[in-house]
């Protein structure tokens, strides 16, 4: 079990708390954790076998990829389309209505995935356990082995193979079936390679150490999500409102 907790506490926490606290920030600012380490949030301006390049703000870093790089999906209300091995999210746009927002449909990782999830406290976890379909918030889908594990007061967590038959998921752990629904919030899923942040179209929050210069970073963890793209004609919109502002 000790395995499948680090994993889950060093993923999942790490990349759904730190980095929504970061985008959560007005303005993002280079954020330094430690001498040499540095959080930054930007858009993916281009793509190399093994690194990117991310604007922030005025500021632009090339950012290298570690061997074992982990690139996870922060997943915004995600339905998932088993049938087309896809999960459906929100793209993000500040500047657009909840409601308007796009829906963009990313591959699923692999075929065969896990799910690690945390039930928070132990009162919490026992109403979770007690119903026939266990409805989970706070979890991490993954290609790797998360173990098996029905939750405990000391380790209130649920992990498993993940199984969907007639469109339901279930968790199997210990060779029993767990009907679950997967829910919106604080969802992630990680095991994706560096050829799904597509350029202009990819918002990414990482940390890492600085390189050769200060605009250079190594990295081993990048979170991002799909980003919504001006239509040509908001762009014209867009130009028109800046012109007549500025006449």
């Amino acid at each position: 079990m000790k395995t499948a907790t680090v994993l889950f506490f060093t993923l999942l926490t790490c990349w759904t708390v730190q980095e929504s606290r970061l985008q959560a920030q007005t303005k993002p600012t280079v954020t330094k954790s430690s001498p040499e380490a540095i959080r930054i949030e930007g858009i993916v301006t281009e793509r190399r076998k093994y690194s990117i390049r991310v604007k922030q703000d005025d500021q632009e870093f090339d950012v290298k990829l570690t061997d074992d790089v982990a690139i996870a999906l922060k997943m915004n209300r995600p339905w998932y389309d088993w049938d087309n091995q896809q999960v459906v999210v929100d793209a993000i746009d500040e500047n657009v209505a909840q409601t308007d927002l796009k829906r963009v449909g990313v591959p699923l990782p692999a075929k065969q995935l896990f799910l690690i999830s945390r039930l928070g406290n132990a009162q919490t976890m026992r109403s979770t356990m007690a119903e026939e379909v266990k409805r989970l918030n706070f979890y991490l889908v993954t290609p790797e082995d998360t173990g098996q594990h029905k939750p405990t007061e000391d380790e209130p967590f649920l992990s498993g193979k993940l199984s969907v038959e007639n469109k339901q998921p279930h968790l199997i752990v210990n060779d029993e079936k767990i009907q679950v629904m997967l829910g919106f919030r604080f969802a992630t899923m990680n095991g994706f390679s560096v050829n799904q942040l597509k350029p202009n179209q990819t918002q990414v929050f990482l940390t890492g150490t600085r390189g050769k210069n200060e605009f250079e970073i190594l990295t081993s963890r990048i979170l991002f999500q799909p980003i919504q793209k001006k239509t040509s004609e908001q762009a014209s919109i867009t130009k028109q409102a800046i012109k007549i502002a500025n006449d």
